[in-house]
């Protein structure tokens, strides 16, 4: 679980995130708290990609693609896929390939991970899927 709700509370009100008054109703909302928690992560690690991928509350847990090694990322206006090795086993080692990918992809638009799904022929290789919003 979220380790230090204290802290995300600060963190959200520091950064304006959301308005002070209202930290206490998103922070018993459980979407809204992971949304902060991956949100805090994501400028800390200064990534340019939104995890909106709702199956960790802690990104230095074990993934559940343990067989995954390599991730692979299709361009949304392109005939092209980027693929990427996943270098380690927790969420962000998977993070940190999703925003690689999506760097290498040039893609500007499509930033809101949302998606993973493991190759149906090779469990090897995780595909993702990325959207323009974050819902």
């Amino acid at each position: 679980m979220i380790k230090n709700l204290c802290y995300i509370k600060q963190e959200l009100e520091k950064n304006n995130i959301i308005q002070s008054d209202m930290v206490l109703e998103i922070l018993s909302k459980n979407v809204l708290l992971k949304v902060g928690y991956y949100e805090i992560f994501r400028e800390n690690q200064n990534f340019k990609s939104f995890w909106r991928f709702f199956e960790t509350n802690d990104f230095s847990d074990k993934s559940t693609y343990q067989s995954a090694k390599v991730l692979r990322y299709y361009q949304h206006f392109a005939d092209e896929c980027v693929e990427v090795n996943i270098d380690g086993n927790t969420w962000k080692d998977l993070y940190i390939a999703a925003e690689s990918a999506i760097i290498r992809s040039h893609d500007t638009n499509h930033l809101y991970i949302k998606n993973f799904q493991l190759d149906a022929l090779n469990h090897e290789v995780l595909i993702l899927f990325t959207g323009l919003t974050g819902t």
